[in-house]
Order: C-alpha cells, then sequence, then structure tokens
C-alpha cells in the first residue's frame, strides 16, 4: 500500500504550472466576475488522482472561484493579494512555521516584534506598546476587548462592564461581547450622524451616567459601510476624563498611517488603549492577517499573558499572548511586501484610491439617475438610483448585475433602507470603467 511521500514529488515542474495559474488569476478576465454554483463532483475521494491532476485541479478552483483580482469586483473590502504576497505566501505555507514556539518561527518571530513596533511607532502610541498579529479582524476586536475587560486577571467582574460603541460598529464587536459574556443590557450604542460617526457629546453623558463602572469604549476608523472615521481625538479626550478604556477598530482605515495626504484622519488614535488593524484589507496580503496593539505594554502582559509548559527554552514564545495558540507567519509574507515595494507605494496608492473615490462621488452627482448617500471619507461610497425605492426592484437589479453585468458592487442596509456600495480597493480600477459599470446598473 502507497504511502505519503514528500520527495517523490517532482515540484520545480508544478511551481511553473503554478506560476501560470497566477498569471491567470491577475489577468483581466472576460464576463461575470461571480461564477454561479455549479455541483462538486469529489470531496473525499479513497484513491487519489495523482499529482498530475493538479493543473486540472488549479484550473477549477480559479474559473469557480470570485475573481478579486478584476478591477471592477468593487463590492467589498476584500480585493486579490499583490502577486508579491501571493507567491510569498506558498513559501510561508511550505515552511508552516508556528508562531506558538520561538524555535518554531525564530525569523518570523523577529519580523512580527519588529512589524508591531513599526505599526505602534506610524500610529503615535508609546515606546511601551505592545501587541500581536491575530487571525483577522474579529479575533483582533475579541483579543482587545478580553483584555480591556480584565483579560485573565478579571475574568469574574463581567457584570460591572459596560461596553459603548459607535453605531456604525463592526458586527465582531457584538460576537465578541456575547463570547466575553457581556449582558446585551450593558451594551449601548452611540447616537451617531447619517453615516453613524459617534456624536462626542452623547458619548460624554453616557459615561457620565454610568460613572464608577467599568467602562469601555470601542469606536471605528473605517466603517464597513460608509468608511466612515469616528472623531477619534474627541472620543479619546472623553475617554480619559472617565477612566474609560478607548478601543478604535481601525482595521480598515488603519493603513492611513502610511498615507501622505489623508493621515491626518487618524488624530487621536495615539491616546488608545487598544487599536486593531487589518494588513488583510488595505495593505494587499492574503486574509486573515490582523493586529492588535496595546498602549501599556506591562498591563498587557500581566492581563494576556500565559504560560507555556510545553516547551521551556527560556524564549519570548510569541504564543504566550493571544487568544490562540497555533498561528501562521502571517507577518513574513507582510513584511516580504514591503520590502518589495515600500510603504511609500502603499501610501501612494491609498492616495490614489481616494481620489478616485472622490471622483466618483462627482460622477453620481452629475448623473440623472444616481445620488451618493454620503461624501466618502475613506474609498468606499454608498449610493441609490433616483426613482428605484422598492426592495424589490433593487434587488432584481442587483441580481441582474450578478448575472450579467463585467463587475460588481454589493448591497448594503443602512437604517432600512437598501443601497448600493462601491469599495474602490483594486489598484487597477478607472473611472471610466465605474462610468461604465453605472451605466449597466441604471440600464439593467
Amino acid at each position: 500500500m502507497e504511502t505519503i511521500n514528500f520527495s517523490d514529488l517532482d515540484i520545480a515542474p508544478l511551481a511553473s504550472t503554478l506560476g501560470r495559474t497566477l498569471e491567470t488569476i491577475y489577468r483581466p478576465a472576460t464576463g461575470r466576475v461571480i461564477p454561479s454554483e455549479t455541483q462538486v463532483t469529489s470531496i473525499l475521494p479513497e484513491e487519489g488522482v495523482g499529482a498530475e491532476a493538479l493543473p486540472g485541479l488549479w484550473q477549477e478552483i480559479v474559473e469557480r472561484s470570485t475573481r478579486l483580482a478584476e478591477p471592477t469586483m468593487l463590492g467589498h473590502m476584500d480585493t486579490a493579494p499583490h502577486p508579491v504576497a501571493a507567491l510569498t505566501d506558498c513559501v510561508v505555507s511550505a515552511l508552516n512555521n508556528n508562531l506558538l514556539f520561538r524555535e518554531l518561527s525564530p525569523f518570523a518571530s523577529q519580523i512580527e516584534e519588529g512589524l508591531i513596533e513599526a505599526f505602534a511607532q506610524r500610529l503615535g502610541l508609546p515606546v511601551s506598546s505592545t501587541g500581536t498579529f491575530c487571525s483577522g479582524g474579529s479575533i483582533a476586536n475579541l483579543t482587545a476587548l478580553f483584555v480591556a475587560c480584565g483579560g485573565f486577571e478579571n475574568i469574574e467582574s463581567r457584570d460591572r462592564v459596560r461596553l459603548h460603541v459607535s453605531e456604525c460598529h463592526h458586527a465582531s464587536v457584538m460576537k465578541a461581547a456575547a463570547v466575553l459574556g457581556i449582558p446585551k443590557a450593558h451594551i449601548l450604542v452611540m447616537p451617531g450622524d447619517d453615516t453613524g460617526r459617534c456624536q462626542p457629546s452623547a458619548l460624554d453623558e453616557q459615561l457620565s451616567r454610568h460613572a464608577g463602572l467599568h467602562n469601555i469604549v470601542a469606536v471605528v476608523a473605517g466603517s464597513t459601510i460608509h468608511g466612515a472615521i469616528d472623531p477619534l481625538a474627541e472620543i479619546g479626550a472623553i475617554c480619559r476624563r472617565h477612566d474609560a478604556w478607548f478601543h478604535v477598530d481601525a482595521i480598515y482605515g488603519g493603513a492611513l498611517c502610511f498615507s501622505g495626504q489623508h493621515r491626518h484622519h487618524l488624530a487621536g488614535v495615539d491616546v488608545a488603549d487598544s487599536v486593531v488593524i487589518g494588513p488583510q484589507k488595505w495593505m494587499y496580503v492574503p486574509r486573515v492577517c490582523a493586529v492588535v496593539l496595546f498602549r501599556a505594554g506591562a498591563e498587557h502582559d500581566a492581563r494576556f499573558g500565559v504560560s507555556l509548559p510545553y516547551s521551556v527554552t527560556g524564549a519570548a514564545h510569541r504564543g504566550q499572548w493571544g487568544l490562540q495558540g497555533s498561528r501562521r507567519a502571517d507577518a513574513l509574507t507582510l513584511w516580504t511586501l514591503f520590502q518589495v515595494i515600500g510603504t511609500r507605494a502603499l501610501g501612494l496608492q491609498i492616495d490614489s484610491a481616494m481620489a478616485l473615490t472622490e471622483a466618483f462621488h462627482g460622477r453620481l452627482v452629475d448623473r440623472m439617475m444616481t445620488e451618493p448617500a454620503h461624501r466618502p471619507e475613506l474609498n468606499l461610497q454608498c449610493f441609490s438610483l433616483n426613482g428605484v425605492t422598492a426592495e424589490d426592484e433593487i434587488t432584481a437589479r442587483h441580481r441582474r448585475m450578478t448575472t450579467d453585468a463585467p463587475g460588481w458592487f454589493s448591497l448594503s442596509r443602512w437604517r432600512d433602507r437598501l443601497y448600493f456600495r462601491a469599495v474602490l480597493l483594486p489598484p487597477e480600477t478607472t473611472l471610466t470603467q465605474l462610468d461604465e459599470l453605472l451605466s449597466a446598473l441604471c440600464d439593467s
């Protein structure tokens, strides 16, 4: 009976084939960007078909997957990673180093520590700051709020916690609250403006009413629907005055720290107690990759550190911190991309996307049939079609776009109303392509 054998596989020809497959992913396609779902014929075969089948299997994966590299795939905060990041991820996967223990990830541990220090510096956090990489934004928010509640030091007193959240909060914040045992009655949603941005005066009143309790304030820098950014500086000052924990969900907007023109949107993040950022979004690396940063390193260690008796080497294992045990070496992929393109290029790309979004906003204003729902703060724009108000008609147009148009906007609900939503994240997107996609939507 034949067993698994790594050395019998001729990797070089397969790597060449894989390269050609990757080229098809980044090459502009024709037709729909979201394929229809068809039946999968094989799930768990008893006998494999051999490595000779890999080219066909890879091609099937490509053909049956959403084409996030397309410049007209504009519905979500998701795009294809930079090709450098995708290729590097193959190497990272093959090495399979584990951030749980330093002996399983010596170089990755160094790189992760260096990137955490660099991100903290970019955001203006003190040198005492520390943090960890996490598998995605949901885990990062959960991690931050766990520490905010007291971490392992204070598990029994969740009844005193009051969580104050922006109206435009991400769903992961509510999930984290449920996991942490914070009752719904202890979660207070702050009144917001048209895009859900917190009103500082309302927060001030809420915190005054709950003085003496364990208050945690969780706000957003880059909301999922509008790309809204809460007034961080004002909120931070209020939190300091009331001795409340100040958490900033900057999973999307945190990338602005590399922007030359729009970095000011993050003013006030430097006084946060915890910040989460998401390289998997606007830094063009594969998911799931997020970072959680804590202002007070010593407090983080006390609340969040755990012993790892499985490997007593005296080394600073990265697995001592974080809710996860084993973790991929995601920091290596991000580090490699930065070495190749540099932070300046990323900042210029962010500025370009912001300029394109402003131009798109202008197009929506100028067209007879479209109306922007807000002025964009980031590279997200919600809009509606004039005269199209019935939900059945809106969803029908969206379905036709999904099946017939050479691109895609998402459909989002905000305050019981449906809006089309554009996220101008792909680097190759042009205003001409946006005009064509708008025309297809309006004519459908």
